[in-house]
């Protein structure tokens, strides 16, 4: 009587096919969590297993590879690659790593971060209703 395994590969064979089918998922999961081009401003806040992260005026919670000299607080502008599905110890958010990081001045005229600033036209002086309005007067 000949006995036939369930598991076409045993021993070292099945090692080897474990070990190529684990690389091969880890390649693909990676190339899925394909880096994005960031550009924004947020704040710095404490993470729970890190000191900091940069919190997203658009969402989301980053680790950054680079927080130059900001501290908790601060309100700044990181521009980078952004890889939402990194893995961390901080277990918080994604990552954005070859950043740059610079305050984010905001425009008191607007309440607009310099990044996200829209453009708005002023009223044009001397539009027919001012000419009116002057003729009226006068």
């Amino acid at each position: 009587m000949v006995r036939h395994s369930i598991v076409p590969f045993t021993g070292w064979r099945a090692n080897i096919g474990l070990a190529l089918f684990l690389v091969g998922g880890f390649a693909t999961a990676r190339a899925a969590n394909a880096q994005t081009p960031f550009d924004g401003c947020g704040t710095l806040v404490p993470g729970v297993t890190c000191p900091k992260l940069f919190q997203a005026d658009s969402g989301g919670t980053w680790l950054l590879g680079d927080y130059g000299t900001f501290q908790v607080g601060d309100y700044v502008r990181v521009v980078g690659l952004a890889d939402p599905g990194c893995i961390t110890f901080c277990q918080q958010g994604g990552c954005i790593g070859n950043n740059t990081i610079q305050l984010c001045a905001v425009c008191a005229c607007s309440g607009f971060s310099s990044a996200t600033a829209r453009v708005t036209r002023p009223a044009r002086a001397g539009t027919a209703a001012d000419r009116d309005a002057a003729t009226r007067t006068a």
